[in-house]
């Protein structure tokens, strides 16, 4: 569908934005290099499947599956390497708010929920970053609340954090390296 194309195409602008960033920064920094990986959600599916144990319901563990998994690998080559992770989700303009209510509330379970998320944790051992982009600023500004009472209902909202940001800021100013463009909400 047109829709599952656009959504595909811009999740490949900002794998590009993410590289030329990388690529930026490994020029000008001779010392301390960067480094990203990504997986896309097909990506994921397969790898969960193929790795799948016999008790393990795959409907369950595919709700928990973003649309990119981000790895940033700061020093990859020296012994103080430092890997962060991310979880970014693309929300399209059709999706209904009630939809994306259920979305962050599944990330919300995932974290609550055993040490699976373990398995996308970085060298810092907290569960990733989760990076929502909405397609436009009255979606955003009606989900900040409704995340901010989630992680205030949660019992393992400690080290959850939401960055929230546009489609439109995303595309103009760039994913990364531009944290100015982020809302963040963090769990208490």
């Amino acid at each position: 569908s047109l829709t599952f194309i656009n959504h595909c195409i811009v999740l490949s602008e900002f794998y590009t934005q993410f590289k030329e960033y990388e690529r930026n920064i490994n020029i000008n920094k001779k010392k301390n290099k960067l480094e990203y990986s990504f997986e896309t959600k097909t990506e994921m599916w397969i790898k969960k499947q193929l790795d799948l144990y016999p008790d393990e319901d795959f409907n369950e563990i595919k709700q928990y599956i973003p649309d990119l998994y981000i790895e940033k690998v700061n020093n990859p080559e020296d012994s103080t390497i430092q890997v962060f992770t991310f979880f970014l989700e693309l929300f399209d303009p059709h999706m209904p708010r009630y939809a994306i209510k259920y979305r962050i509330r599944q990330y919300i379970k995932f974290r609550e929920e055993g040490e699976d998320w373990k398995l996308y944790s970085g060298t810092d051992n907290k569960f990733p970053v989760i990076l929502l982009i909405f397609p436009h600023q009255q979606k955003l500004n009606g989900l900040s609340k409704f995340i901010d009472d989630e992680l205030t209902r949660s019992y393992e909202s400690a080290n959850i954090v939401f960055h929230l940001t546009t489609y439109q800021k995303a595309m103009t100013e760039t994913l990364a390296g531009n944290q100015s463009i982020w809302k963040e909400i963090r769990g208490e």
